[in-house]
């Protein structure tokens, strides 16, 4: 069972996350009001820049539900979960995002997208999810 304790941030953690230059995020299936309310306040502490990735008006419904104006935001089409996972793996490959956040999808159909090979994102080099 999960908890129902609060999510507290390690203010040390942040402090110094918060002091690095905001990171291209993207934000892979930008779909529900959790995902985005988590982008919104990761941008609003200056440690991402994100952009939005699947259906847009699925997105823009979602922002819309949280009072988050998006207009300034990058959002990338893409139809379904494996097509945004894929997206975002190609974009992180060419160098466009420096992360990749999990949004509404399946961590199996996030982690396909990044193993793709024309992703560009196998490198030889360990790869690691952080949940």
């Amino acid at each position: 069972m999960l908890s129902s304790l609060p999510i507290t941030p390690d203010q040390a953690l942040l402090a110094r996350a918060s002091a690095a230059r905001p990171v291209p995020t993207g934000i892979v299936a930008a779909h529900g009001a959790t995902v985005l309310e988590s982008a919104r306040d990761a941008e609003a502490a200056g440690l991402i820049v994100p952009v939005l990735i699947g259906q847009k008006s699925r997105i823009l419904e979602g922002a819309a539900a949280i009072g988050w104006n998006v207009s300034d935001v990058e959002i990338v089409e893409a139809d379904d979960a494996p097509a945004a996972a894929l997206r975002a793996a190609m974009l992180a490959g060419s160098g466009e995002l420096g992360a990749l956040m999990k949004g509404d999808l399946h961590t199996d159909i996030l982690l396909r997208g990044v193993l793709d090979k024309s992703a560009g994102l196998r490198t030889g080099r360990r790869l690691t999810h952080i949940f």
